[in-house]
């Protein structure tokens, strides 16, 4: 994933397809489940989990 498509999916100006999740969850080394909400709120572990996403895709 190049860093203007994942800019892109970050602004919501691009869909997160299955294989952008799929690619997302190996670089941080979690199931693809786990980027998924699970329900109505947003779970607390999501911003750590959006650094290591950045850290990972991004060095």
């Amino acid at each position: 994933m190049t860093n203007t498509a994942l800019s892109r999916t970050e602004r919501a100006r691009r869909r997160c397809d299955i294989d952008d999740l799929v690619a997302i969850a190996a670089a941080l080394g979690i199931a693809p489940a786990a980027l998924l909400p699970l329900g109505p709120s947003v779970s607390h572990a999501a911003p750590k989990t959006l650094d290591r996403f950045q850290e990972a895709l991004l060095g």
